[in-house]
């Protein structure tokens, strides 16, 4: 496993993360790199790793960068009290420019990890050894990095360069034209389809379990017909993913962000962004910029007085702590509800925090070992149930939603939903993922583009979010702020000029240095 941090290190001066024609790797002889199958796994294992570490040494795709873009983008989570960053809160407050430095890092750092998955699908074919069958599919592998790196992209920019080969020269790349989203789709498909040649998750060694399966394709390739509105090929996907037989749910929340091998290796994992306990080149930022911060106002000990060294830099949002019931499990493993104001741990102040992230064992916070689920059984499920639902199929779809639903509770059938209406039943669903992938960034923000179809709708949901507690924007607000904020810029839901929001800007300085990209509309 380590093998991956080992090429990390080996790698990282061949790419840079300003922009597509900066990555010059001609500067380094690559071409000696790549002469054994045992070279290009080392490969491979640096674009696994680039998921949660970049070489730039910042937040990761998979990591920290989700929650300061999409996170604070939705209604799930806003700046903390020790998060005086101005890009935050602009994207939080929609109030951010082409110049918002988070995204120009989701761009830069997205682009990172396709370089790196290019050059070892461009490289790799030339090694002349005897292990075709490894190579074959460690290229397979690369592919469908490449193609979920692109499927996130394309839906937080639109129509973006659709980039096929590694930048190898100063001028390789340059002025490269946005593909439309259609043609941009087409590449993923192909990419996870050329995934589905990969061995099933359940074949591989325990040490390999990081790496992309069939089952990780096939499971994308769901979410991208329900991304697509495909609901019969969702179905599809669905049946196949299935009939492989060995995804279930975790009997206890909880134990899918464990630290076992049994827990990280869970069959509820289908493809995971992959952290390490006290990994110096680790660095899972969510657990300590999440977590309580020790000192005033706070005292970072959580409710059996155990001291949390965190920063309090983003907080949930108002909303998302009340739309659980008491009863439902998973609140103990997303949130500490209760910090103490003297170090003494007696004086409680209630200010809900995540703590998904946090890692017991690790002499850092920052170097939790608990990974990060990029996709798993439970989205599955739910996207299954949202495409049955959509096809005037309730009562299938309310088997799929209720064994998420009843985990939650114990694994008890007290609190599953048996509402038909096909209205009602999909904004159960969304609710639902809602609270289970609470903290799981990359689910929630997508989601909201789909329910709202409109940026004043957009706006309004997730402005209500929070704007009804001021409080819990911390001491960044006074209520005299926030009121003449808020009158002043809530839309009407149905002002088309917001539409801008469903897009990020493609990022001022990428704009600047290729005249071929062309501003998505709103934000010129």
């Amino acid at each position: 496993m380590k093998k991956i941090l080992y090429m990390l290190l080996i790698l990282s001066t061949f790419v840079s993360c300003i922009n597509l024609d900066e990555e010059p790797l001609a500067q380094i002889k690559y071409a000696d790199f790549f002469k054994t199958t045992t070279d290009a796994t080392y490969a491979v294992n640096g674009v696994y790793k680039n998921l949660t570490v970049p070489s730039g040494g910042s937040w990761g795709f998979f990591n920290r960068l989700s929650t300061v873009t999409w996170g604070c983008a939705g209604d799930n989570t806003t700046p903390g009290v020790k998060s005086p960053n101005p890009d935050y809160r602009a994207i939080t407050l929609f109030a951010a420019s082409t110049s918002n430095s988070n995204y120009l890092q989701s761009w830069q750092e997205g682009y990172e990890v396709i370089n790196r998955a290019n050059l070892a699908i461009d490289k790799i074919p030339q090694i002349n050894d005897t292990a075709v069958v490894a190579r074959a599919r460690l290229v397979n592998e690369a592919k469908f990095v490449r193609g979920l790196i692109y499927y996130y992209l394309v839906r937080v920019y639109g129509p973006i360069p659709l980039v096929l080969h590694p930048t190898i020269t100063i001028g390789d790349n340059q002025s490269i034209a946005q593909s439309d989203t259609a043609t941009v789709f087409k590449q993923i498909k192909s990419d996870f389809n050329d995934a589905l040649q990969l061995p099933s998750k359940s074949s591989y060694a325990t040490a390999d379990q990081y790496r992309a399966s069939k089952d990780a394709a096939r499971a994308l390739l769901l979410s991208v017909a329900i991304t697509q509105g495909q609901w019969a090929e969702a179905i599809n996907q669905y049946n196949a993913l299935n009939a492989i037989g060995t995804h279930t749910l975790a009997t206890n929340y909880k134990d899918i962000f464990g630290l076992t091998a049994a827990q990280k290796n869970h069959s509820e994992h289908i493809f995971d962004a992959w952290n390490y306990t006290n990994d110096a080149l680790n660095y899972n930022m969510c657990a300590s910029t999440e977590s309580p911060i020790y000192g005033a106002p706070q005292i970072g000990k959580n409710k059996k007085g155990v001291l949390i060294v965190g920063t309090a830099a983003e907080y949930p949002g108002a909303t998302l702590r009340r739309i659980f019931r008491n009863e439902d499990t998973r609140i103990r493993k997303i949130f500490v509800d209760t910090v103490y104001g003297d170090v003494d741990a007696k004086t409680k102040i209630y200010q809900p925090h995540f703590d998904k992230w946090r890692d017991s064992t690790s002499t850092d916070i920052k170097n939790s070992g608990i990974n990060y689920p990029v996709i798993r059984w439970a989205e599955v499920l739910l996207l299954y149930a949202e495409a049955l639902n959509e096809l005037n199929r309730p009562t299938e779809a309310l088997v799929a939603f209720n064994k998420v639903r009843s985990r939650a509770f114990g694994n008890k059938t007290t609190f599953n939903v048996t509402i038909t209406n096909k209205d009602q039943l999909r904004d159960s669903i969304f609710d639902e993922k809602r609270r289970e992938f609470a903290n799981e960034e990359h689910v929630r923000w997508f989601d909201l583009i789909r329910i709202n179809g409109s940026g004043g709708r957009l706006i309004d949901k997730v402005i209500s979010s929070w704007t009804n507690d001021p409080v819990a924007q911390g001491d960044y607000w006074t209520k005299a702020k926030f009121d003449a904020w808020n009158s002043a810029y809530i839309p009407q839901p149905g002002d088309a000029k917001y539409n801008k929001y469903l897009l990020f800007p493609i990022p001022y300085s990428e704009i600047n240095a290729n005249p071929l990209l062309i501003q998505n509309p709103g934000w010129e």
